[in-house]
């Protein structure tokens, strides 16, 4: 017990402090310098990811490593200290990587509009709320695509759907004469694409087999028959999406990739508001939690190296 409190006051306390400064350094960082306004050059993932791994490789280097080089691992063939270091990284990174992808949720203007041309007019907001639209979803964009997990071993299909998001009384004013429709096809040409645009996704996992083209093509019909039938009626709200992969699939789904056409993408949110961030903040809680108490095994399972430990006892050093 004497062994166990010794690692715990020398070793997973500092650890413990490190990450929590670390956590809320880098938190008020992201939200003051990127959040607020989200860049469109920089892509989510180097701020939300690779930052915070960046971070945790500095911190665990230069203030961590001195403790854990007390201990080691009396077994042939391994690099404790490097072992350490690495999985004190991942233990380090992982929280603050997770409190990041709650932060996107959890903060942001929520705009109450009345019509789709407010949003242009109201500038930058992460969420929105717009009661009233016109249902073009006959004319949405529809694209598919197929992605691989589990080691190739799972299918994930994709359906994307993308629909110009204009005022109702705009396009029926504008674009209608009597039951005819006039002129809107010249929306659709790459010059003179619609600004805003609701998205939505479907995705579908099934493990490989031999009839897996047969699944996905039924998959996709079903998929594009609901999205007729349903439109984008029960949206509550709408997110502006980031410049991340899911972005970049809508994007394509519009227009081609070699197009330099600005366009805000918005995509569609059937739960309630105030339920945008519960997944997100339990795996925050749970990895911080699980991540903390693996360090801690370690720290348990690995043994002093005594040397370095009498060494520091001598100093009488707390940090």
């Amino acid at each position: 017990m004497e062994n166990l409190y010794k690692k715990i006051r020398l070793i997973f306390i500092p650890y413990l402090l490190l990450l929590l400064a670390c956590m809320v350094v880098y938190s008020f960082l992201d939200w003051r310098l990127y959040l607020l306004k989200p860049s469109d050059k920089i892509p989510e993932g180097v701020v939300l990811i690779l930052g915070p791994i960046v971070l945790a490789i500095v911190v665990v280097l230069i203030w961590l490593r001195p403790r854990l080089r007390l201990l080691t691992v009396k077994a042939e063939r391994t690099r404790p200290q490097f072992t350490l270091n690495m999985l004190s990284v991942a233990a380090m990174a992982i929280p603050v990587i997770l409190l990041q992808h709650l932060l996107v949720k959890i903060t942001g203007e929520f705009a109450h509009l009345n019509a789709p041309s407010d949003i242009v007019k109201k500038g930058y907001a992460k969420y929105y709320s717009v009661p009233q639209f016109a249902e073009l979803k006959k004319y949405a964009y529809i694209r598919s695509a197929t992605t691989t997990s589990n080691k190739g071993k799972t299918y994930v299909h994709h359906v994307y759907f993308a629909m110009p998001l204009i005022d109702k009384a705009v396009f029926q004013n504008w674009y209608f004469v009597g039951d005819t429709m006039i002129a809107f096809n010249q929306l659709f040409k790459d010059d003179k694409m619609p600004l805003v645009w609701l998205c939505t996704e479907t995705q579908f996992k099934i493990k490989k087999k031999a009839n897996t083209e047969a699944i996905e093509r039924e998959f996709i019909d079903e998929s594009i028959a609901n999205f007729i039938d349903k439109g984008f009626s029960g949206v509550t709200y709408m997110e502006r999406m980031g410049n991340n992969t899911l972005r970049r699939e809508y994007r394509k789904t519009i227009i081609r990739e070699d197009r330099k056409n600005e366009l805000l993408i918005l995509e569609a949110k059937f739960s309630p508001f105030e339920k945008r961030y519960e997944r997100e903040l339990k795996w925050t809680i749970f990895g911080t939690l699980l991540s903390s108490g693996f360090l801690l095994l370690i720290f348990v399972i690995f043994t002093w190296d005594e040397e370095r430990l009498r060494a520091l006892e001598d100093k009488n050093r707390i940090w």
